[in-house]
């Protein structure tokens, strides 16, 4: 075997110790409590929900009008025939 070569014969096997276990899972929930926070924060922006909502709204609205657009043309088109 090459001595740059790696093989991982278990995925599975335990390379740590119980303390270091634990210390990556505590490592790790705290990343995951900063991330939500992150995302909290970003959520609770003044005037995101709204711009959120604003867009909802005027893409409802365009879809609509597209809708209305083709059912005039295909009403139009049947009443020339």
């Amino acid at each position: 075997m090459n001595k740059d070569e790696i093989v991982v014969e278990d995925r599975e096997m335990d390379l740590g110790s119980p303390d270091m276990r634990r210390e990556l899972e505590e490592y790790s929930a705290a990343k995951l409590r900063k991330a939500e926070k992150r995302e909290e924060e970003y959520l609770n922006r003044p005037g995101l929900t709204d711009k959120i909502l604003d867009g909802a709204v005027k893409v409802k609205a365009l879809a609509r009008r597209a809708k209305n657009a083709v059912l005039a043309k295909k009403h139009q088109s049947e009443n020339q025939h």
